[in-house]
């Protein structure tokens, strides 16, 4: 953690940028009150993306998970999406529709 002794001004609290060149190109920053000292950091919208994708890359180096390239599912027009929709609402309540596929299973 770096300490400044800093002055307050009528704008707040004025920090060189240079002393946040090690976070990369951040727009804002968040302040937390730890006792006698106040803790600058980036804020949480600059740093979700990054943070993100160093989580997920660590992981996948680590062997923790895989990324998987799976094909899309087949596009569905709108249309066809609406008649698959009244051909289930029509035969009734869904549960009923599983059971009676299942009864030829038994």
């Amino acid at each position: 953690m770096t300490v400044i002794a800093v002055k307050m001004t009528p704008r707040g609290v004025l920090v060189p940028r240079s002393l946040m060149a090690t976070w990369g190109n951040i727009r804002e920053v968040e302040t937390e009150l730890q006792g006698d000292i106040v803790v600058i950091k980036p804020g949480l919208a600059d740093t979700d993306e990054q943070l993100r994708a160093e989580i997920i890359s660590g992981m996948e180096a680590a062997g923790l998970i895989e990324n998987f390239r799976w094909p899309r599912p087949p596009v569905i027009s709108a249309d066809e999406r609406v008649r698959l929709s009244r051909i289930l609402v029509s035969d009734g309540p869904l549960s009923e529709t599983i059971i009676e596929e299942r009864e030829d299973r038994m």
